[in-house]
């Protein structure tokens, strides 16, 4: 039997159990397809019926495989996913209203649908994070709500930020929301947006605080003509106390600029302004120092409204795209998900534009253990996503440790590096890097990892057949579990992203990790990927690749070697095992959780 386990809004679970039909070839001890090895197999030998699969929406499959020399520009935006639409968190000092969100209703072939409307489950939140993971807020009372009305102008003319300033030609803006704007085909747009409220007692509130929420991109803030405390692009605006404040009409004026990964104002976030206080559930950050560089780093986890802190909970790995932060995915749609689903989300920082290679990766992975050690996370339903380099960065990651990862959902991510691309040459420099970091080498590492790939196909910043060139090779393998979704249009944006989020936590929803597959295959070019589930290889560092196909029968506590490839000197099988069987010579030491055998021959 195998669990699957669909998360329930408001701290509840619900356990699914539905009976898995093995296959012979699954858990039999008899060599599997030696062309399931990336030795046999090439994604230039189509089987005949991938001609047939190359959909509009979705499918296992896309378009022929095309020459790997174009890949992924540098994305102009570090906003990743969508639009702004998360609930306000309830004020720290009170309970959170009950939830509106329905329970997702599983269909019987497992998938999730949408529910009826008008269902209010209980929403009973318990426990709390740590004292590390806060962040700063506006009490509920007393407060000014600087909800609106507020106006935006392209350009930013002198006066802007004082009351003298004329701004009865501008156009009103939705905040918090979306308010849409035409680009004129810049890659870069400067709008303002400006806002006065009335204020009967300044000399009090000056010691107040001030959160503006957050946009995308970059902002400069000016309260009376003041320039106020710069955050970092995409972060929320905090200020506490020392507000440049005046009895009657008050003025705050904002000049943002963002790029062309957004088609206008992306805010989230009510402002107010009111008494400081800390917030515990919502977006909230930790500091810490870290180990990889030695350098003080912050990440951000969100924390459903109605999440029980006290039992485990399944968590999001969310990686930012180009020059990406903590804060990238702030105003999504993947957190309105999240939340309504009883998801916890961590968006780590990226340290640096280096394509989630070396420090980057083992950041990502740092961030993980932190939250993983300070908080109840369900082992075997953690997930990761990201979007352009953080898209590509998922794919990666997972398929250098599958067996840490429940499923992944990638948008339009490179599955292969091209080093003759600039900065992509500059970041990787060798072949063997390059190589090591482009999955399509490597695509069987994900036979036991739902994958979900999603890329639009009119996508000019890193183009369609990066995920439609593995998906095919995906469908050639065999690989269970792995999906393409590939719209017609969308392109390199936030818009593609928004309308597959719910697709994507779906997938989630339908997965847990399998953490003692029957069938496991690797490959690896590098000794600091030799582990998946119960193999671990001793290799050393080289430009080609090496690996291994092994089964395992639970039942005759059998292990089957079909192959392993030149340049392995050991394996170790961590995995109950009586007897080792293998196609042919194996040319390397096998032991059976850490016990020398010979193969063929028995071992207790």
């Amino acid at each position: 039997m195998t669990r699957t386990h669909l998360p329930i809004p408001r701290g509840l679970q619900l356990v699914l159990c539905s009976s898995l039909a093995l296959t012979a070839g699954a858990c039999a001890c008899k060599c599997p397809d030696p062309a399931s090895l990336r030795g046999g197999a090439s994604a230039d030998a189509e089987p005949a019926e991938l001609d047939e699969l190359d959909g509009d929406s979705d499918s296992p499959a896309a378009a022929p495989v095309a020459d790997a020399s174009a890949t992924t520009a540098p994305p102009a935006d570090s906003a990743v996913a969508s639009a702004p639409r998360v609930t306000p968190t309830a004020d720290p000092g009170e309970a959170p209203a009950a939830a509106t969100v329905p329970d997702p209703v599983p269909s019987p072939d497992g998938a999730v649908k949408a529910p009826d409307a008008g269902v209010k489950p209980q929403c009973a939140p318990r426990g709390q994070p740590p004292y590390d993971y806060a962040a700063p807020a506006v009490a509920e009372k007393p407060r000014i709500d600087l909800t609106g009305p507020w106006k935006w102008g392209k350009g930013w003319p002198n006066g802007v930020e004082t009351l003298a300033f004329d701004d009865s030609e501008a156009t009103a803006a939705t905040v918090p929301g979306i308010t849409r704007i035409n680009r004129d085909g810049k890659k870069q747009t400067r709008v303002w947006l400006r806002h006065t409220f009335d204020v009967q007692r300044a000399a009090y509130f000056r010691s107040q605080g001030l959160d503006l929420g957050g946009r995308y991109g970059a902002s400069v803030v000016f309260l009376n003509g003041k320039r106020l405390p710069e955050a970092a692009r995409n972060a929320p605006i905090y200020v506490k106390g020392g507000l440049p404040l005046v009895d009657g009409k008050n003025v705050i004026a904002i000049q943002l600029e963002y790029s062309k990964f957004l088609d206008g104002i992306f805010w989230y976030g009510a402002p107010a302004l009111g008494k400081p206080t800390e917030r515990q559930r919502g977006l909230l950050t930790r500091r810490y120092t870290s180990k990889v560089d030695g350098k003080p780093h912050e990440l951000s986890l969100f924390v459903p409204r109605c999440a029980d802190l006290t039992a485990e909970n399944p968590l999001i790995v969310a990686l930012p795209g180009w020059s990406g932060n903590a804060w990238s995915y702030a105003g999504a749609r993947l957190l309105r998900e999240a939340d309504a689903r009883g998801y916890l989300v961590l968006t780590p920082e990226t340290f640096g534009n280096i394509l989630y290679t070396g420090a980057s990766e083992d950041g990502v992975l740092e961030a993980l253990d932190l939250v993983t050690k300070d908080l109840k996370i369900d082992p075997n339903r953690i997930y990761l996503t990201g979007l352009s380099m953080g898209g590509a960065g998922a794919l990666q990651i997972s398929y250098h440790y599958p067996d840490r990862f429940a499923a992944v959902a990638a948008f339009y991510g490179d599955s292969q590096y091209n080093l003759g691309t600039g900065y992509i040459g500059r970041i990787l420099g060798s072949k063997a890097n390059g190589d090591r970091y482009s999955v399509i080498n490597f695509p069987e590492n994900a036979r036991n990892l739902p994958v979900l790939l999603v890329h639009a196909k009119d996508d000019k910043t890193s183009p369609f057949r990066q995920s439609s060139q593995l998906a095919k090779l995906d469908a050639k393998l065999r690989l269970p579990n792995h999906r393409l979704i590939a719209p017609k249009r969308g392109g390199h944006t936030l818009d593609t992203v928004d309308a597959h989020t719910e697709e994507a936590m779906a997938f989630f929803d339908a997965h847990s990790r399998q953490p003692l597959p029957t069938r496991v295959t690797f490959r690896t070019n590098s000794p600091r990927y030799v582990r998946a589930y119960w193999v671990t290889l001793k290799t050393s560092e080289g430009d080609d690749f090496t690996g291994i196909d092994a089964s395992w029968d639970p039942e005759t506590a059998t292990v089957h070697i079909a192959r392993i490839e030149p340049g392995i000197s050991a394996v170790d099988l961590d995995v109950p095992a009586r007897r080792v069987t293998a196609a042919g010579a194996v040319g390397a030491t096998v032991t059976v959780k850490g016990r020398a055998i010979e193969v063929g021959e028995g071992a207790r």
